[in-house]
């Protein structure tokens, strides 16, 4: 097995009241542990006692139940460098740029490829949900892919949109895409997606970032949606009406990059200042405390980071 060095994102960690513009007194936050790796971390996924890394051109499974000492136990092989990771049950799906790989997992010490689907264009990030994959991909929009048989994934049903299509969130019957484009004919905006009828997704919402951010990242939980929205930090948008999201709050913090929600927590992986614990009160800015880790991200990144690792409040 090849010496690896893993990676968890440099993470920013904001409160998350009933009202999500307010933020408590920031918390003291530790790194319990770490990994390292021969090359870039750019995503990662949980399920259970494992990690699943996005590492340079495989996909490293890396063994967590110990948060203090993880340590890798599998990994599998392939021809390009992974953007983006989702695992559900025993497979593990992969966006790599040039479409969809499934890797069965049930057995982590040797995962192993059993399908692929060829993207139009370049795939960055993927959900899954069901029997379904909704694939990120750049110019092309949103990709559904069927993954009831995982060695034969099949497109079913897509949703162009102008722009970037970059990172994706699915709750419910919607998916939630970040698009972004340097362009001045679209806008960076996160847009929801109606896939009740996978087969025939259409846009339902639409939220223009009123910023000079890029929205990078997405994640729902409940009737909010949040975007790390690059300079402009976290972004907090009311989903309570798909069709007419709004937002009613925000976070500054430099570089956000990537956003994971969990109970009244939003973790951010900011690009450039690495951990950050955020104190925001109404109208404020926020106030920085706790330890830094180093300065990257651990999803696809101009600067990309190469260790893991893993904090606790």
């Amino acid at each position: 097995m090849k010496k690896l060095m893993i990676v968890l994102s440099s993470v920013s960690l904001v409160l998350l009241t009933a009202v999500p513009s307010f933020a408590q007194d920031s918390l003291n936050v530790r790194r319990l542990g770490f990994l390292r790796m021969w090359d870039h971390a750019f995503g990662v996924a949980v399920s259970g006692n494992y990690a699943y890394l996005a590492a340079a051109c495989e996909l490293a499974v890396v063994n967590i139940m110990n948060p203090a000492a993880p340590f890798q136990v599998g990994f599998c092989d392939g021809p390009r460098q992974p953007c983006g990771v989702a695992v559900a049950g025993i497979y593990a799906y992969i966006a790599d740029g040039v479409g969809l790989r499934v890797v069965n997992v049930m057995d982590p010490s040797a995962p192993y490829e059993v399908g692929y689907y060829y993207t139009p264009a370049f795939a960055t990030d993927v959900a899954v949900s069901g029997n379904y994959a909704y694939v990120a991909d750049e110019g092309s929009g949103l990709r559904v892919v069927n993954i009831t048989n995982p060695s034969n994934p099949v497109e079913v049903g897509f949703c162009d949109m102008p722009g970037w299509a970059y990172n994706v969130a699915v709750a419910g019957n919607y998916a939630y895409v970040t698009v972004t484009s340097d362009s001045q004919n679209y806008y960076n905006a996160l847009r929801v997606v109606n896939i009740a009828n996978p087969a025939a997704p259409f846009q339902t919402g639409l939220h223009v970032t009123d910023t000079p951010g890029y929205p990078l990242g997405v994640a729902v939980a409940g009737n909010y949606a949040y975007l790390a929205d690059g300079g402009n930090g976290l972004r907090v948008v009311n989903i309570t009406n798909p069709s007419s999201p709004v937002e009613v709050g925000f976070c500054d913090t430099p570089a956000a990059y990537r956003v994971a929600v969990s109970g009244n927590y939003a973790y951010v992986a900011d690009t450039y200042s690495g951990l950050r614990v955020d104190n925001r009160a109404r109208g404020g800015a926020c106030g920085h405390s706790g330890a830094l880790c180093a300065a990257c991200a651990v999803s696809q990144s101009v600067q990309p980071c190469n260790e893991y690792c893993v904090r606790s409040s």
